[in-house]
């Protein structure tokens, strides 16, 4: 539905340079943007591109100059451009009802407004909140509570005694509640130890498709309110994560590791078992973290370091093969040094 820039003004409080009946067909990125479009500007590096490109309008923060567009001045522009976004975006498509081949157990409880799709199983004793959506072919074990508004794309996995809050969104593939890899070696044998403990949810949190969280070994797992995980992440039994974390794709946090509220995790992390991850840290994509790291902490490297020293040691890297010729010629000069001097005591 085409807009206004006027109109698109009103629902985000910003103040207009510029035609205000500009019309907007869509939004895109600087690089794909067609006539119609209105993109963003965050950086001086980005308002030229802008400018060059055939949007019809530029949402940009104060006193940035993007000449020859109309603009639209916020205060946060990404934030912003993601609300354009969900205005010109399609209605996600959700299953409506109870599809006939669905199978749902005993003693469940559904909410009104449940939607529930093809080939589902719900187990028993399950409690699903109003307004939920569960897409086909997902699995629900025994006793799960699934909180309002809450979510279930196809073909997510969720065990038995697992606790979901409400408005959560889990993508395809996605499996809750596997027990956690914990073994105990005798005699040559591996043997399993039971998880017994459950996991648990809370309000707000979004899980990206084929990742998995275990099962604790006793209590539980926990996500914090808010935290966003992303694709193929793994979440081992006993991880707590705290509130509106966010985890990137192919991280891996070992059991019983726990990090506090506004974590952020870089792509490819690995925390080990037990360390403790203070609020506000951030880890940069491919560091392992070995130990507890303090509130605030920005590291990176493997192991995982204070990040400018790791940016040091990465810079000198560069300089080892001119630094190994430069050993090599000094052992070589004191081997000369050591011969002379040997020579001149023979002398002697």
């Amino acid at each position: 539905m085409p807009r206004t820039l006027s109109d698109i003004a009103a629902l985000l409080g910003g103040e207009i340079e510029g035609d205000a009946q500009t019309p907007v067909t869509g939004a895109a990125g600087v690089d794909d943007a067609g006539p119609g479009d209105i993109v963003f500007a965050e950086q001086p590096r980005f308002a030229d591109e802008a400018a060059a490109s055939p949007a019809a309008a530029v949402i940009a923060p104060p006193g940035l100059a993007v000449p020859g567009k109309p603009l639209l001045r916020v205060t946060h522009p990404r934030m912003a451009f993601a609300r354009v976004l969900a205005l010109f975006q399609s209605p996600e498509r959700f299953p409506q009802g109870i599809a006939d081949t669905a199978r749902i157990g005993a003693g469940t409880t559904l909410g009104e407004g449940v939607a529930i799709g093809d080939f589902c199983r719900i187990g028993d004793g399950v409690t699903i909140g109003d307004g939920a959506v569960i897409f086909p072919l997902v699995f629900i074990g025994d006793n799960v509570t699934i909180g309002p508004g809450t979510v279930i794309f196809p073909n997510v996995t969720i065990y038995s005694d697992t606790e979901i809050g409400a408005r959560v969104r889990i993508h395809a593939g996605t499996v809750i509640g596997a027990d956690g890899f914990g073994y105990v070696t005798v005699d040559g044998q591996h043997e399993k130890i039971p998880h017994m403990g459950r996991v648990v949810i809370e309000d707000d949190v979004e899980i990206g498709a084929c990742s998995c969280i275990d099962r604790a070994k006793t209590a539980e797992t926990r996500i914090g309110q808010g935290t966003k995980i992303d694709n193929l992440v793994q979440v081992a039994h006993n991880v707590h994560l705290g509130k509106h974390c966010l985890v990137a794709g192919q991280t891996g946090l070992a059991g019983s590791s726990t990090l506090g509220d506004y974590v952020v995790l870089g792509g490819q992390v690995g925390i080990n078992s037990h360390a403790h991850l203070g609020s506000g840290t951030r880890v940069a994509a491919q560091a392992g973290v070995m130990s507890d790291l303090p509130e605030n902490a920005t590291v990176s490297g493997y192991p995982a370091q204070e990040h400018n020293q790791t940016l040091r040691m990465w810079a000198a890297s560069h300089r080892l093969p001119e630094m190994l010729r430069t050993v090599r010629a000094l052992e070589r000069r004191v081997q000369e040094l050591e011969r002379a001097l040997s020579e001149k005591e023979g002398s002697g």
